[in-house]
């Protein structure tokens, strides 16, 4: 058997005394500056930087914006055109109503109400078939734009 030598410069360890020193922890004044409007602020840019890509996000900031401006021109021209009677209508509403209803004017906005879906499908149906003739995946994106528009109130 062979004997193994120990150093002499090592010395053995008291067993109360810690051999690896503490990390100092965060201090009460370092914890207290984190105020709640800095962690909103966070949370917020967090959300903004991470849930879309700037692409996604510009792209559907545009569609809002182009129906929102559809909307407008829409309710100005049929005040303009109020002399004049629309003949379209289904069983379940006529495009009068739709136009005479006070909630109609603001069926874009952040929060939606209850001619939200109506005036999205008069748009939808408007890009799509009626002037622009969009395709299906601009359709979809216009959807998806309004969906996270709403959701994100």
């Amino acid at each position: 058997m062979v004997r193994q030598r120990t150093s002499l410069n090592q010395q053995a360890a008291v067993p109360e005394s810690p051999q690896k020193q503490k990390r100092k922890g965060r201090t009460p004044t370092e914890v207290e500056t984190s105020t709640l409007g800095k962690t909103l602020q966070a949370r917020g840019d967090g959300k903004k930087t991470h849930l879309h890509s700037r692409n996604t996000t510009e792209n559907y900031t545009g569609h809002v914006r182009r129906a929102r401006e559809w909307l407008q021109r829409s309710l100005e021209n049929h005040v303009a055109d109020e002399g004049t009677a629309l003949e379209e209508t289904t069983e379940s509403y006529s495009i009068e109503d739709f136009y005479n209803d006070p909630l109609s004017k603001d069926a874009f906005e952040r929060i939606p109400n209850g001619r939200s879906s109506e005036a999205l499908s008069l748009y939808l149906a408007w890009r799509g078939f009626q002037t622009e003739k969009v395709s299906p995946s601009t359709i979809e994106g216009i959807r998806a734009a309004f969906k996270w528009h709403w959701d994100s109130a």
